[in-house]
């Protein structure tokens, strides 16, 4: 009935040109930014101009209409957001209680046909994932909400993740008796939280999270290894092995990852054009670190990648950021600051509300006090001591936060804690 034909991937701001297709008996298209009316065609072709501002989340929507104002069909995509060329999902195979049940996974990838590596858990637990057509679960109560995850990846560091909640009970109005939810392939938004203590049950949480004003239901509270995105150039080389014969010192050495972390550089550099669809700036990344790697080894030794044109720091981290979120864990981007030189499109004030919004915590580790003023809450990193103390804090606050799934599809900007929030901070 209607389709949008741009597709808007990646990162996009400002004003871009959208075009819907739509069938005969459409009579008007409303165009909504964010759930609210952009603009209204009332003829083809169906075309227009959307001004997305600064770098922010969005929810993209056409509404279909017919002669009499009746909608008759809805397209949505999502801005600025986590939408990979890699998808992956679960679905629960017909049984009932918590004994001998199974899923099938299905995934698709356009960089290859086979991913090269699939981790699926289930409450945190691993599971033999040998046949993607029947991946047997371990037994399990009904009645709590249980936590099915499957992490992929294809050829060329592109990775799918699934999430599929499994059991629990809900009311479908808030004074209604409570019934099994089911198991489904429920549309959640992730969000990012610190609790002091163990967090409480699910229940113990109504209320707690708002999505628009309004709240939101806990499904679970998942405690998962994070993630780190590590953004630099190759001045950054100089400034960090200066730190070399002291940093390998026996005193001071081996200061790894946390348990499970995945660590990764992305370079503030785009791919050539031949390797690259057209209008896309897909920048540089290395693969991902994992185990015991210590990271401020891994930071002195870094090999950065030759590449023409001036560095784009900010844009990087701006990137890196929706990739990060897309694995739906803790997470961190790290920038590191040698030099004021920066061809970036994107201010650094607009970056870093651009992953607050993401609820993508931001680090900055300047060479100087000078070059991280701008930055506003910045380390400057000018000894060994430093860089420890730094890494220390960092791969702390990763481990300490948990993935809080909410019903619903939310923009992530849209969560906030109500009064009745106990014990509670949201990750910025």
């Amino acid at each position: 009935m209607i389709s949008f034909v741009t597709l808007i991937l990646g990162l996009a701001f400002g004003t871009r040109p959208i075009e819907m297709s739509a069938a005969p008996d459409v009579s008007s298209i409303e165009v909504l930014l964010d759930g609210r009316v952009y603009k209204t065609l009332d003829a083809p072709p169906w075309k227009l101009f959307v001004d997305l501002g600064p770098p922010m989340p969005h929810e993209l929507a056409a509404v279909a209409r017919n002669a009499r104002g009746a909608e008759i069909g809805r397209a949505v995509q999502l801005v600025n957001l986590p939408r990979g060329s890699s998808e992956a999902f679960f679905t629960l195979l017909p049984g009932a209680g918590g004994t001998n049940r199974a899923a099938s996974l299905t995934y698709a990838s356009s960089r290859s046909d086979l991913p090269q590596g699939v981790h699926v858990t289930f409450d945190g637990t691993t599971l033999d994932s040998g046949s993607f057509e029947r991946i047997r679960l371990p037994e399990f109560r009904p009645a709590d909400v249980h936590v099915l995850r499957a992490e992929l990846k294809f050829r060329g560091e592109e990775a799918a993740t699934a999430e599929l909640l499994v059991g629990g009970v809900k009311r479908e109005s808030p004074d209604g008796p409570e019934t099994m939810r089911g198991e489904t392939q429920a549309e959640l938004t992730a969000v990012p939280a610190v609790f002091r203590g163990k967090p409480p049950a699910a229940a113990r949480m109504a209320g707690w999270f708002l999505a628009d004003g309004r709240p939101a239901r806990v499904e679970a509270v998942e405690q998962i290894p994070g993630d780190i995105v590590f953004v630099m150039d190759e001045r950054a080389a100089p400034w960090l092995q200066a730190l070399r014969r002291r940093l390998f010192a026996p005193a001071v050495y081996g200061y790894p990852l946390g348990e499970g972390q995945r660590m990764r550089f992305c370079w503030p550099a785009t791919l050539p054009p031949q390797e690259s669809a057209s209008g896309y700036d897909v920048f540089m990344r290395s693969g991902d670190f994992t185990g015991k790697w210590d990271v401020r080894r891994l930071l002195v030794d870094a090999e950065v990648p030759s590449y023409e044109g001036a560095p784009r720091l900010v844009d990087a981290a701006s990137v890196a950021a929706i990739s990060i979120a897309a694995g739906n864990r803790p997470r961190a981007v790290v920038l590191l600051l040698a030099d004021t030189k920066d061809a970036s499109r994107i201010s650094g004030a607009d970056a870093r509300a651009f992953l607050r919004a993401l609820r993508v915590p931001l680090h900055v580790w300047a060479r100087t006090k000078e070059l991280g003023a701008a930055w506003g809450d910045h380390k400057v990193i000018e000894s060994t001591t430093d860089l420890h103390s730094a890494v220390s804090e960092l791969t702390a606050s990763v481990a300490r936060q948990r993935i809080v799934w909410l019903e619903g599809r939310h923009l992530p900007q849209s969560i906030s804690l109500s009064p009745r929030a106990k014990g509670v901070t949201l990750v910025e």
